[in-house]
């Protein structure tokens, strides 16, 4: 089976952190969630606590600069067609740098 997605059809899913486009919701069994994301926060102080999920997470910079902070205190940077892959269940947070807001793709997996 074959799903196919449109951000412009994609349902949204929004916060003060981050705006998202669910793709490829229809798939079943789905074993892995992979979302268009638009980064909005810019400091780390926005946020209440760090995002936690079990599973893992893979994102790549598609348009500007996207700082990652993870609560061992580590910190990376990245910037346009760069990656990371990481446990998701390690509290993490993203924040945009610049003055236009990054855009993503992530996918996470279930476990």
């Amino acid at each position: 089976m074959v799903v196919r997605s449109t951000l412009d059809t994609a349902p949204s899913y929004e916060s003060e952190h981050y705006d998202y486009r669910m793709l490829a919701t229809e798939f079943p069994g789905k074993r892995m969630t992979p979302l268009h994301g638009i980064i909005v926060a810019r400091d780390l102080a926005q946020f209440p606590d760090f995002v936690r999920h079990p599973g893992q997470e893979f994102v790549m910079v598609l348009s500007g600069r996207v700082r990652i902070h993870f609560e061992t205190g580590d910190v990376i940077e990245l910037g346009r067609q760069e990656s990371a892959y990481f446990d998701s269940g390690v509290g993490h947070a993203y924040v945009s740098l610049g003055k236009a807001d990054a855009q993503v793709m992530v996918v996470m997996s279930e476990r």
